[in-house]
């Protein structure tokens, strides 16, 4: 009972005070996972600088690896980076990804997120863990222009309030991932307000152009061997 009670008192103390207030959330990420895992990151890491001199003095970068790493929340990102970071070790020519806030809607971006501003994990990762693997990065937005990006919410805005059985973007049909992603905001749980589900729809449309387009445009740049996550 008493643990009960314990654990219900957290969850109220995190949805209603911790994690909106931006200032006491980032001392809390700060201290309870930053200094911990930095310590041991950085020795291991430093270890892994000096190894990679050795290999690549004998070692041509041999695969283009690409790693879309939009959602750096969970943290399996950090095991994605620890084999990224092996396998440039081992003489890839590997570039990761980051969303940088870019996408409108996103699995973390959810109807029951307590946060007020939904891309605080990521972007607290992106400024303190993911600098430590001293990888190639780049991000959504050095692949889209202000013009592309006006361009991408016209369609979004046309296309969420029509909202056809199917919309072709660039031979791919959009409308059935945008459906199940709207879906998975809500749980299930759609309400039954048209305006909600089309603001929603827009932000999801948006999403899907941007990264469709920005696969493109990659495939052109980098013309990769690989493309790996989780």
């Amino acid at each position: 009972m008493i643990d009960k009670v314990k654990k219900k008192i957290k969850i109220f103390f995190k949805r209603n005070f911790l994690y909106k207030s931006t200032l006491i959330f980032w001392i809390y990420k700060y201290f309870k996972f930053f200094l911990p895992i930095r310590k041991k990151l950085t020795v291991q890491l430093g270890f892994a600088e000096k190894y990679k001199s050795k290999v690549l003095s004998s070692n041509d970068k041999s695969k283009k690896i690409i790693i879309p790493l939009l959602e750096t929340n969970h943290y399996q990102y950090l095991q994605i980076l620890i084999l990224a970071k092996a396998l440039e070790l081992r003489g890839a020519d590997v570039s990761v990804l980051l969303c940088n806030s870019m996408m409108d809607g996103c699995e973390i971006k959810n109807s029951e997120s307590p946060f007020k501003n939904q891309c605080l994990t990521c972007l607290f990762n992106h400024k303190h863990f993911i600098p430590l693997f001293k990888l190639n990065i780049i991000t959504l937005s050095d692949f889209v222009n202000e013009d592309e990006i006006l361009s991408i919410k016209k369609i979004a805005e046309d296309v969420s309030f029509d909202y056809p059985k199917e919309y072709y973007y660039d031979g791919i049909d959009i409308i059935p991932m945008v459906t199940e992603s709207v879906v998975r905001y809500y749980y299930g749980n759609v309400p039954e307000s048209l305006d909600d589900i089309a603001e929603l729809r827009r932000r999801h449309i948006y999403t899907a152009i941007l990264n469709i387009r920005t696969a493109n445009k990659m495939q052109s740049v980098f013309q990769p061997d690989i493309i790996f996550n989780n």
